[in-house]
């Protein structure tokens, strides 16, 4: 099997998740993978101009440090296209207008799957594009990129 096909058919096999919406300014989700849990949460952020909103991913259990950079699980993949189906059921629900998140400075192997994700951002959510500076990430809906001057 070509690698791509491999990519291809991990990022098709995400597992189920657990999504909670307790009210119109909450989003957060968990699930498991093998004998780690995960969570995504969000807060509204107040931006002029936008329905914004901020991601938080980590794994459940480790040290603050290695939980935001959920390293060494050994199912990137899996836990990848997790996320992307957590973020469109995310989207999904709250139609934000921008979506940021962070990497750790000292992970550079973060910032390259984050830079990667980014640049693919159209292909997993196609009303949206990304945008990077430095370890800041963001998704924005196509119809706000007038207010980026992009």
């Amino acid at each position: 099997m070509k690698l791509r096909n491999l990519l291809t058919e991990t990022l098709d096999s995400p597992e189920k998740f657990i999504s909670n919406v307790p009210d119109e300014n909450h989003y957060s989700a968990k699930f498991k993978i093998g004998k780690i849990s995960y969570s995504f949460s969000t807060a509204e952020t107040f931006i002029k101009n936008f329905n914004s909103w901020g991601v938080f991913f980590k794994a459940e259990g480790y040290p603050e440090k290695e939980a935001k950079g959920v390293i060494n699980t050994g199912n990137v993949g899996k836990v990848f296209a997790t996320a992307i189906a957590v973020i469109k059921d995310f989207i999904s629900k709250k139609n934000p207008e921008l979506v940021t998140f962070f990497a750790d400075d000292l992970n550079k192997g973060r910032i390259k799957l984050y830079n990667r994700f980014i640049k693919n951002a159209g292909k997993f959510f196609p009303n949206y594009f990304g945008i990077q500076e430095e370890e800041s990430f963001a998704l924005v809906r196509k119809d706000k990129r007038k207010f980026l001057g992009k």
